[in-house]
């Protein structure tokens, strides 16, 4: 898709990050892959330059994808929002916030589905979040494999690799773990599993094998 398009679909007149000016960073990959990569939004290399994990988030990124044998040219790579959010304490970029993602939210859709990834794999609360619809934190939903209906997609989520060079070290190997996981299943080293769903009731979430509607039929009938 253009970047004419894709900016069609980004609703910045209502968005928080539309008064900093910041540069429009959109996806980077092939038009059609098995694997797309999200992470949160473009920090300060990736503002300058127009391109997503050109960083040190992304050199982390692309030492691991070299490591388990993916290249980086054969990978869709995006962010939940296009435009870099407003710096904190310390010269950190802070977390993009729910607005600012749901403005981002329908060419986020397009540029993902697109590609008609097999695999999707979410860097971060906020990817994983916003791609699963769960308030969930990163935590929980590391290392978990869920079919999105929504997707049409296996969605695998897990850290950013930002959290690594803040000092999470022990993310490193979660992580490899995930990109390792989604090449093993796309080269059939593995099989996939069932599909499973995550849903939420009273409060909690949970995953079951059907999907939500049949769920809700089994309910009625019961």
């Amino acid at each position: 898709m253009k970047r004419k398009e894709l900016l069609s679909l980004c609703k910045c007149k209502d968005c928080p990050l539309s008064d900093l000016k910041r540069t429009k960073v959109f996806g980077n990959g092939p038009e059609k892959t098995s694997i797309v990569l999200v992470g949160e939004a473009p920090g300060r290399q990736e503002d300058r330059k127009g391109a997503p994990f050109v960083g040190r988030s992304g050199e982390l990124l692309d030492a691991i994808l070299e490591e388990v044998g993916l290249d980086r040219e054969r990978v869709f790579v995006t962010n939940t929002t296009a435009c870099r959010p407003p710096e904190k304490g310390g010269g950190k970029d802070s977390t993009p916030t729910e607005a600012a993602v749901a403005c981002c939210y329908e060419r986020l859709q397009q540029e993902v589905k697109s590609r008609q990834p097999k695999v999707i794999i979410t860097l971060g609360a906020p990817a994983s979040r916003t791609i699963l619809n769960t308030t969930e934190p990163i935590t929980s939903l590391a290392g978990q494999i869920t079919w999105s209906k929504d997707w049409g997609a296996w969605i695998i989520p897990t850290f950013h690799p930002a959290s690594v060079l803040h000092g999470g070290y022990g993310n490193f190997d979660r992580i490899f773990d995930a990109i390792q996981r989604a090449k093993r299943l796309l080269f059939k080293e593995v099989p996939f599993p069932k599909k499973r769903y995550l849903f939420r009731q009273d409060k909690e979430w949970f995953y079951h094998d059907c999907s939500k509607d049949i769920l809700s039929a089994i309910r009625r009938v019961a």
